[in-house]
């Protein structure tokens, strides 16, 4: 199994049904290099205007088999809900 590293940028989205509030919205994510790529790339995409947070993920996968394997977080800087990952 090889692995990918990939981060997770989030937007904010004001909520519909509780005024004010915003609501963290995933965007496409984006392949890195290595896991350490993938925390700094995520911590500065969360310093970045337009997002409200980051996660910085790992994903094994079978490249003949697209079978995927296991996955960890390696890190989430600002407002990541807890069910992002589900």
């Amino acid at each position: 199994m090889e692995t990918a590293y990939l981060v997770v940028p989030l937007i904010g989205e004001k909520s519909k049904g509780k005024k004010g509030l915003v609501e963290p919205k995933a965007e496409p994510t984006f392949q890195c290099y290595s896991r350490d790529d993938a925390e700094q790339r995520a911590r500065r995409v969360s310093e970045r205007d337009k997002y409200v947070g980051a996660l910085a993920v790992a994903q094994e996968y079978d490249k003949e088999t697209g079978e995927l394997g296991k996955f960890e977080e390696i890190a989430r800087f600002g407002m990541v809900p807890e069910d992002v990952t589900e």
